[in-house]
């Protein structure tokens, strides 16, 4: 029985070592007029891009493409990974994420989606949310998911960018408000007190 727990608990910490591991991303300094996007991807399945799109709105496809620009990034791989973007401050919705079936491409367009419309405030960590793209059943199927995970990796993000965290302040930059962070996250990502 001994063996068996002692089994067991290797088992367990490996994983838990598996899961800890993090990839960062810090593209580059943040220039005038610019804020940081904060992303956290939690990934199942590799992305070959996600575009996101400044100046669209919840109708999108009304927009005038001559008014919208595009970010693309990635390639990532599966595991989790914390992004810092250097984006035009603005208004913009996350358009498209590209996941790769088969080797053929695959997308999935959100941005006639409010949920996914973000802001983009100069001089601040704006953080979006935790992405995750997860395999439904079989490798054939997929689903995206975006969700505030600030009070899960709130120390993620402090020990990771503990350096942008004392020149930036942190704010939420989703779609709908959220009154933990503005209750209980200070401007350097600290956990207040209640």
């Amino acid at each position: 029985m001994s063996k068996f727990i002692v089994a067991l608990l290797l088992v367990l910490g490996s994983s838990g070592l598996a899961l800890a591991e993090v990839t960062t991303h810090v593209t580059e300094p943040l220039k005038r007029k610019q804020g940081y996007l904060l992303i956290d991807l939690d990934l199942e399945s590799p992305v070959a891009k996600i575009e996101l799109v400044r100046g669209a709105s919840r109708r999108s496809s009304a927009v005038s493409s001559a008014f919208r620009r595009k970010t693309e990034i990635g390639p990532f791989a599966t595991g989790r990974h914390l992004l810092l973007l250097p984006l035009d401050e603005g208004n913009y919705v996350w358009g498209e994420t590209h996941v790769p079936r088969y080797d053929l491409p695959f997308l999935v367009d959100t941005a006639d989606d409010k949920r996914w419309s973000f802001t983009i405030e100069r001089s601040r960590i704006n953080y979006l949310g935790q992405l995750s793209v997860r395999k439904e059943r079989s490798a054939e199927v997929v689903r995206l998911g975006l969700n505030n995970r600030i009070a899960m990796t709130i120390r993620d993000i402090r020990q990771t960018f503990a350096e942008e965290l004392s020149q930036w302040p942190l704010r939420y930059a989703g779609y709908y408000p959220d009154r933990f962070f503005e209750e209980f996250i200070d401007a350097d990502g600290g956990v207040n007190s209640p």
